[in-house]
C-alpha cells in the first residue's frame, strides 16, 4: 500500500465518521465528541492525526445544522490510544474489587 493510498483510506474513515457524528450530533445534541483508541492516528502531535481530526470537522460542519455544528466540540480525548487499554483495566480493576467484596 503507498502511503498516498493510505492517506486517502483514512481520510475516507474521517469522512464516514463525520457522518456519523453529525447524526449523534442531530440526534442527542451533546456538547462534545471525544475520539480515542485507534481513532487517534497519533493525536494532535501527528501530521497524520491532525489531518484526520480536521477532515472529520470538516464533514461536521458541511453537513450539520450550522447552529449545532458550531457549538460542538470534536476533540481527540486526553488519553488518546492508549483510552482503550485504561479502560479495560479499570474495567478489570472493577470486576476483582466486586468479587473480593461478594466474597
Amino acid at each position: 500500500m503507498t502511503d498516498a493510498l493510505a492517506m486517502e483510506l483514512v481520510l475516507e474513515t474521517a469522512r464516514y465518521l463525520g457522518i456519523g457524528i453529525v447524526t449523534l450530533i442531530h440526534t442527542i445534541d451533546p456538547t462534545g465528541v471525544l475520539l480515542g483508541g485507534a481513532m487517534t492516528f497519533g493525536g494532535p502531535d501527528a501530521v497524520l492525526g491532525r489531518r484526520f481530526l480536521q477532515r472529520v470537522r470538516e464533514e461536521v460542519r458541511r453537513r450539520a445544522f450550522p447552529v449545532l455544528a458550531q457549538r460542538t466540540v470534536i476533540d481527540f480525548a486526553s488519553l488518546g490510544g492508549d483510552a482503550g487499554f485504561i479502560g479495560a483495566a479499570g474495567l478489570a480493576r472493577l470486576a476483582h474489587r466486586q468479587k473480593r467484596h461478594d466474597a
